[in-house]
């Protein structure tokens, strides 16, 4: 009988964490910390769940492949030892933010925008990537 409520406290404890799977973020630039900390660990589903329109998530709008296609080229670009946010702009809807990006000695910026969804969470929609090329010396095939 020990036995089996060890067993059945271990399954409890190994289950996973309440609102793990919660889709974007309760601010803009909580959405663009938590997307930054899923590409610089390279993890396609917690980038997912902040990656997205108006609609909700690309992930529930494009086919898996090609999400994790793009999602590989952002990874990328976006390949940083730290990060910090200079400027965030003003918007009920969309939010646009200005992202520093430091890899090494060279520090990137670039911008980020951010849009609230219907629940009112915000995700990344889109940040500009021409302006981190130096962190992506060879991108992944079929980018330009």
């Amino acid at each position: 009988m020990r036995v089996l409520a060890l067993v059945l406290v271990l399954l409890g404890a190994c289950r996973p964490q309440a609102g793990s799977d919660v889709a974007g973020a309760p601010t803009p630039a909580a959405a663009v910390e938590a997307f930054l900390a899923a590409a610089r660990a390279q993890d396609l589903d917690a980038m997912a769940l902040m990656w997205g329109n108006s609609r909700g998530l690309v992930r529930d709008q494009i086919p898996r492949e090609e999400r994790e296609r793009r999602q590989l080229v952002m990874m990328c670009y976006m390949s940083h030892d730290s990060f910090r946010i200079l400027d965030e702009g003003s918007g009920d809807t969309e939010r646009p933010l200005r992202v520093e990006l430091t890899r090494g000695q060279r520090r990137l910026a670039t911008t980020f925008v951010t849009v609230r969804t219907a629940a009112g969470r915000w995700l990344v929609q889109n940040a500009e990537l021409q302006p981190l090329t130096e962190f992506c010396r060879n991108p992944p095939r079929g980018t330009s």
